[in-house]
């Protein structure tokens, strides 16, 4: 398991495993080459309107409202 469950009286939510926390830094690594090869050429405003524009097509897909061609 990589996130655990932690629910008590005063707290609800989630937190890494041992077996999580091991992996982050090799998921964090990762993700850093992701982001280096896909926006790293890109200026900061860039990847602002980059975040702005998907935003916008990700609320546009949520409205879509039931397939029209059926179930």
């Amino acid at each position: 398991m990589v996130i655990a469950n932690t629910q008590s009286a005063t707290e609800c939510g989630a937190q890494l495993s041992p077996r999580g926390r091991a992996l982050r830094p090799r998921v964090e690594q990762i993700w850093a080459e992701l982001e280096r090869r896909t926006v790293g050429d890109l200026s900061q405003a860039d990847r602002a309107r980059l975040i702005e524009l998907l935003s916008s097509i990700s609320r546009n897909v949520g409205d879509v409202g039931p397939d029209p061609y059926g179930p």
